[in-house]
């Protein structure tokens, strides 16, 4: 089995990887939205990894000179008692060793010394086996934060305080 290693991202490199696996995500899921929704939430992200309240977490195949990028997840800041995981995204060929779920382990774990009571995430519907993933890691069907949550969008949240 290969030495997969988890990182919080601190430089421009780091940065530059995770906006390549924002890219790859959004030509995946939802390829028409890219241009500006997905700039603006890579933006967004590298502004709040720089700020104490989130941050972006890699996940790396292999020793760091040879190392491949294979996923990676998002902690954004919601308000003082809420964090929210976006674009957790794993490469297709590094699925099955379970990436996606210590990724969102991790993102939970920061989230807690962070002082966030609870972490939220959006999941389109359609991806039954992340609905089932985030149930098996305690998150639950929560209502919508707002009205313009899109029908094919489902919210879950977890408590962690």
């Amino acid at each position: 089995m290969p030495l997969v290693t988890y990182k919080i991202a601190k430089t421009v490199c780091d940065f530059e990887q995770g906006k390549q696996l924002f890219s790859e995500y959004a030509n995946l899921f939802c390829p028409s939205l890219y241009t500006l929704t997905m700039e603006n939430a890579f933006k967004s992200i590298v502004h709040t990894a720089l700020y104490p309240k989130g941050m972006l977490i890699l996940a790396h195949i292999g020793v760091s000179t040879s190392a491949s990028i294979a996923g990676c997840i998002g902690l954004r800041h919601y308000d003082n008692s809420t964090a929210e995981l976006i674009h957790k995204y794993v490469k297709n060929e590094y699925k099955q060793l379970c990436i996606g779920q210590e990724l969102i382990k991790l993102a939970v774990q920061q989230a807690k010394l962070l002082g966030y009571e609870k972490v939220y995430t959006n999941i389109l519907s359609a991806m039954t086996d992340v609905v089932a993933l985030y149930r098996k890691l305690g998150f639950q069907l929560c209502k919508p934060h707002n009205l313009n949550s899109a029908k094919e969008v489902i919210l879950m949240q977890k408590i962690i305080r």
